[in-house]
């Protein structure tokens, strides 16, 4: 389409305009023709009142929807950043990753080493002058627990835990099997890029034994006494859904059992407490103590876990007050297992 100017309009042209109204432009009328098949239009305002109206409805728009672009941009900058989640445990470095993994390797192919299957264990020691079970150990969730600092002479010394496989007879004389957790320390030499193992492993006791001595859980306490039955009904009812919480916590205590129950059975294996605890408790006194469990899904799956609690006498027994995160956290109350209160003169 093209723009077309032509002359003045003859004196008898049909498309003379009117005399009585006012020319445009001198007389000078301007067509539109179309390049396809010449057919011409005569020029309106439709254009511009197009024009017009599109720009109108854009301001309306633009009127309607400013202020969510207002909230936009001020929730955006004004919006505080997203903390980071906390961290609570160090991340090792590369290098702890790598000796790890050489004593992790290790000890399974010890575990599962035989006198007629030593391949895996042969890449890591010279068997020379070892001798070897007929049968494997069985363990699962083998793992790494600790890698220490390099010594003096050269050597790391690494943590390994697994479950091991133990068999034995019930009192019925029926073979019964458990999965205990044990754990295993392995001597690493490191010669530039090469990491090596030095001698055999070695079943080590826990190292929650060692530790939490430090932190004054240095009493142990019996699976028969008060005080670890009140834990072992609390953890059940806690994390298994086993009977009614508040049954075995303090009044004043705001704990909840979690919900739903993420386990079908709490097995206690370790009590452990700051002091040693007296069969009949003076009312108010209160005590540390720390609690190794098995936790059993409904699938069978078992995992370790440690519970530190803090329980406060009530009416002479034991009612958990707290849940203390943190071993090497001091309760709010001082423990103490007064048997009988003291009396003033």
């Amino acid at each position: 389409m093209r723009l077309q100017n032509k002359g003045p309009a003859k004196v008898g042209d049909p498309q003379m305009p009117d005399p009585t109204k006012k020319a445009s432009k001198a007389g000078v009328r301007r067509t539109l023709v179309f390049a396809d098949n010449g057919e011409t239009n005569p020029w309106t305002k439709g254009q511009a009142l197009t024009t017009k109206a599109v720009t109108v409805s854009c301001w309306v728009a633009l009127f309607l929807i400013w202020p969510l672009i207002f909230t936009f941009l001020v929730g955006g900058f004004s919006r505080p950043a997203s903390s980071a989640p906390r961290v609570t445990s160090q991340v090792a470095t590369t290098a702890d990753q790598n000796v790890g993994a050489v004593a992790q390797g290790f000890v399974g192919s010890w575990l599962s080493a035989t006198r007629t299957n030593d391949a895996g264990l042969s890449a890591y020691a010279d068997l020379s002058a070892i001798s070897l079970p007929e049968v494997p150990f069985e363990y699962r969730n083998l793992a790494v627990a600790a890698v220490g600092p390099k010594s003096d002479s050269g050597l790391i010394q690494v943590q390994v835990a697994a479950e091991v496989k133990e068999s034995h007879l019930d009192k019925d004389k029926k073979p019964v099997s458990s999965w205990p957790q044990r754990y295993f320390q392995v001597a690493i030499v490191v010669d530039g890029t090469q990491i090596s193992p030095v001698g055999m492993p070695r079943a080590i006791a826990s190292p929650m034994t060692a530790s939490t001595k430090a932190y004054g859980f240095n009493q142990n306490v019996p699976a028969s006494d008060p005080l670890a039955q009140s834990i072992s009904s609390f953890l059940q009812a806690y994390a298994a859904g086993v009977g009614d919480i508040t049954r075995y916590t303090a009044p004043t205590a705001n704990i909840v059992a979690i919900a739903p129950a993420p386990y079908a059975a709490v097995k206690a294996q370790d009590f452990k407490a700051t002091t040693e605890p007296v069969a009949t408790p003076a009312d108010g006194a209160t005590i540390l103590t720390l609690t190794r469990v098995l936790l059993v899904t409904a699938s069978g799956q078992q995992v370790a876990a440690d519970y530190t609690l803090v329980l406060k006498a009530r009416a002479g027994r034991w009612e958990v007050s707290e849940i203390n995160p943190d071993i090497t956290t001091k309760p709010t109350t001082k423990p103490t297992t007064n048997a009988v209160p003291p009396t003033g003169k």
